[in-house]
């Protein structure tokens, strides 16, 4: 009798012990999948971050570049002003875009450009 309850007791841990192992088996997948699903959000908000950022800068560079065409002064000041403040790659393109802005541009209306 008391090996009976032996092996009903030792067959009990070994049910509990599977048992265990399998939960332990699907916490490792669910954290695995927690931890993906938060890389996928922080990688989801960072892009759209990005992507504001980049709008912002569009729309401040169109501002800029209105503002240029319409103010003489403003674009003699920023011509000498900016480049020495870029970065070395960067100032022939800034330079040809700020010769640009001086040249005449169709659609003026007297002197204010009409954007």
């Amino acid at each position: 009798m008391l090996d009976q309850a032996r092996e009903a007791t030792m067959g009990q841990v070994e049910e509990l012990e599977a048992r265990r192992a399998k939960l332990e088996a699907r916490l490792a997948e669910v954290k695995r999948r927690q931890k993906a699903v938060e890389q996928a959000a922080v990688a989801r908000t960072a892009s759209a971050d990005r992507k504001v950022d980049a709008r912002r800068k569009i729309v401040l560079g169109g501002v800029l570049l209105a503002l240029l065409r319409s103010n003489p002064a403003a674009l003699d000041y920023m011509r000498r002003a900016l480049p020495p403040l870029a970065a070395e790659r960067d100032r022939p393109l800034l330079t040809t875009v700020l010769d640009g802005l001086g040249a005449p541009v169709s659609g003026q209306n007297g002197d204010r450009a009409v954007v």
